[in-house]
């Protein structure tokens, strides 16, 4: 499976996850905010956080044998939108456990204010996997 729906597959069904979101929210939505390499306009506003974003970074074969790719490298980058800094500690300790069981190493950070959206505090937080192919 393609890596960014692997990973977008994994946390959108997390209930643990989706339940965090709901309530540092303040209310449920129809549809959660997690999405893949892009929010829709509408929903990329201080009203909607926490949003999740998935990018794919990279991904390639690796580990050849006979010729043949044994194993697939990937990384993901999954970015968070809060308002609350307090946030982003709940929503990354829930996200690093989801992707450590899928096989994802979180490998880097950033942290910074967002400039497009006044009052959010935005994380990029990036994950690496090696994982065997079948």
């Amino acid at each position: 499976m393609i890596p960014v729906i692997e990973v977008y597959k994994e946390l959108n069904g997390n209930e643990e996850l989706n339940m965090l979101l709901d309530k540092l929210r303040g209310k449920e939505l129809d549809e959660q905010t997690i999405y893949r390499m892009r929010i829709p306009e509408m929903y990329q506003k201080k009203e909607f956080a926490p949003l999740i974003k998935i990018d794919p970074i990279d991904s390639y074969g690796t580990l050849y044998a006979d010729d043949r790719r044994t194993a697939l490298a990937a990384e993901i980058q999954v970015s968070m939108s809060v308002v609350e800094l307090i946030h982003l500690d709940e929503l990354q300790k829930v996200v690093d456990e989801i992707m450590h069981v899928i096989g994802y190493e979180q490998y880097a950070e950033a942290t910074y204010e967002d400039s497009d959206v006044e009052g959010i505090t935005f994380s990029a937080r990036r994950y690496r996997s090696n994982e065997p192919i079948e």
